[in-house]
């Protein structure tokens, strides 16, 4: 079992690094200004909350539809250019992230906004107020809206709370969200954490 897994992650591996992400600029983005609000509400300074986005092509499509989006495909995309180029400075450490306890992943654009408002309410080790209640509900729906931009998008929602690589300290709050809009064929990821 364990073997046909790691056979079926380094095909995934081979497929998705034959995809074209490109990496979409975030200036004058809309995200930049949740960003910005998310810094200023619930964490401590801006390298707190880190966020790229990559466009993909129809074959990373094709691949999702035949892999499904499960766990070893979300752990072969954190082998690929996307992941490993996150953090350039960064040891990434590929044993961590072939565990399976802490992978979930959601479709449900309740769920997906339900996530994020647990994200804003738990904070960080640095603020002595979080966002609380309305406020992270708000904050969440607006951030939901940039990601979907504002389509009724077809989106998949990845996130762990394994310590991947040395920008994290393995605590409640450290998390990775990996979210893949097909509608807009865009690919985030979103680093969170308030440790230092």
């Amino acid at each position: 079992m364990i073997e046909n897994s790691n056979i079926k992650r380094k095909r995934l591996i081979e497929s998705l690094n034959r995809v074209d992400f490109k990496l979409v600029s975030t200036d004058n983005h809309p995200i930049l200004k949740i960003k910005k609000e998310i810094v200023e509400k619930v964490y401590q300074d801006e390298n707190d909350f880190r966020v790229k986005c990559f466009e993909f092509g129809e074959n990373f499509i094709e691949i999702l539809r035949k892999e499904k989006f499960d766990n070893i495909f979300v752990q072969a995309l954190f082998y690929t250019e996307p992941l490993v180029n996150f953090f350039e400075d960064k040891y990434v450490d590929y044993e961590c992230i072939i565990n399976d306890r802490y992978y979930e992943i959601k479709t449900d654009e309740k769920d997906i906004k339900d996530i994020f408002i647990d994200q804003f309410e738990l904070g960080g080790a640095m603020k002595a107020l979080n966002l609380m209640g309305k406020e992270a509900v708000e904050l969440s729906e607006r951030f939901y809206k940039v990601i979907s931009e504002n389509t009724n998008s077809e989106v998949y929602l990845y996130y762990t709370q394994e310590l991947w690589n040395d920008y994290f300290f393995g605590v409640s709050w450290d998390r990775t969200y990996i979210i893949v809009n097909i509608t807009t064929r865009k690919l985030w990821v979103m680093c969170f954490t308030d440790t230092d």
